[in-house]
């Protein structure tokens, strides 16, 4: 099937987040307008997804929902094809979205208090979930090495281990911002010290079915020596087939004691299944759509390309970090010598909009991540007017 990657779908009226984050001094109707920042894609949705959508909710009661056998089927059938990972059915918990999964996780298996270590920069809801529920924050920064990618410090992590009283770890892989793919031998080692130190991974998987092509992407249960170790795997089909919208994500626990505690804590806070309709369109699009998801895969590769070569280009200031994994860019533009409150204040006069890199964490403060998921002539365009719009600044600040 050829599938349409170059029409532009106009989300400004219906209650895109992209969109509804706009200041409101700014009309949201601009065709001056640019946000780049939501982790979902300008991509309509997978043709075999949306027919499947229609033909469901024209023959059945949207009613209450459970996880049928053959979705259960089908999530085990993708992570083993895929990931080459074989997991039972039964490990498979439902929840509405990845963060009410990690909020569910620290409160069922920390208590107020205890250490849970991140690797910074990092997803800033990664920070919300810690703090909010009276949890000890303990960072644990990346390093950035010859390669141009970040690395874990692991000397620096196995201290924190010892001196932080470190009950659980959370995990983005692949990483967010950066979109780094974490090697093998490094989750091994991860896993051996957190075996070793007692602590529950609990690793956010949610980009790694976007791997792009030339980049192998492991899963953290394969780092295990034995499904026996207390890891906790969240995967959902949300961003690599663009269905964010739908709330629809798996918890996968191994080990039983783990998983009666987690369900526990999930039915004391009032957190049911996924919805009806979002259950369904991960069923069809791990069962119909994967040919959408590597196609799509091969214009993330041409828009990276595009990116890198337009900063490049433009002015060699802006260092784009080698992206690996889903459709985000993590630019450092600290080699500018400005203030970063003056650089977020020249994006907004230019009204484009892109994450301030603050938000993932200190070592984020001149950074900038830019979601290039749209059309690639749409991204073109959206560089070009950059292009046209930061350049009388870059020339004031040589």
């Amino acid at each position: 099937m050829n599938y349409d990657f170059t029409s532009i779908s106009d989300r400004r009226k219906i209650g895109s987040r992209k969109w509804a984050i706009v200041p409101e001094e700014i009309d949201p109707l601009s065709d001056k307008l640019y946000p780049m920042t939501v982790a979902d894609m300008d991509f309509d949705l997978a043709p075999e997804i949306r027919t499947a959508l229609i033909d469901f909710v024209s023959h059945n009661v949207l009613g209450y929902s459970a996880m049928t056998e053959s979705y259960k089927q089908a999530v085990c059938n993708f992570l083993e094809k895929w990931h080459k990972v074989c997991i039972e059915p039964e490990w498979i918990v439902s929840t509405p979205g990845l963060v009410p999964a990690l909020s569910a996780c620290v409160r069922a298996f920390t208590q107020v208090g205890d250490g849970v270590l991140v690797f910074t920069p990092v997803y800033p809801r990664f920070y919300q979930v810690i703090r909010e529920q009276g949890r000890k924050l303990v960072d644990c920064p990346l390093e950035i090495a010859q390669d141009g990618l970040y690395h874990f410090d692991f000397a620096n992590l196995e201290s924190l281990l010892e001196t932080h009283a470190v009950k659980m770890i959370f995990l983005c892989n692949p990483h967010n911002p950066s979109g780094r793919v974490w090697t093998a031998s490094d989750l091994q080692r991860l896993a051996k010290l957190a075996k070793e130190y007692d602590c529950l991974v609990v690793s956010d998987e949610i980009h790694a079915d976007l791997t792009l092509p030339g980049n192998e992407q492991t899963m953290y249960f394969k780092a295990l020596a034995d499904f026996d170790e207390k890891a906790i795997v969240l995967t959902s089909a949300a961003k690599a087939f663009n269905i964010a919208g739908l709330q629809s994500s798996n918890v996968l626990i191994p080990r039983s004691d783990l998983r009666e505690k987690f369900q526990a804590e999930l039915e004391a806070s009032g957190i049911q299944a996924a919805n009806i309709l979002g259950m369904y369109a991960t069923e069809i699009a791990y069962t119909k759509a994967d040919n959408w998801r590597e196609a799509v895969l091969q214009v993330l590769q041409t828009n990276y390309k595009l990116l890198v070569d337009f900063f490049s280009e433009l002015d060699s200031r802006f260092e784009v970090m080698p992206t690996q994994a889903s459709f985000l860019a993590w630019v450092n533009c600290e080699k500018l010598h400005v203030d970063r409150e003056q650089i977020k204040a020249v994006f907004m006069a230019i009204c484009f909009f892109v994450e301030d890199g603050v938000s993932f964490g200190e070592a984020g403060s001149y950074y900038f991540r830019l979601n290039f998921a749209m059309p690639t002539e749409e991204l073109k365009a959206c560089l070009q007017a950059f292009s046209e719009r930061i350049s009388p600044y870059l020339h004031s600040v040589d």
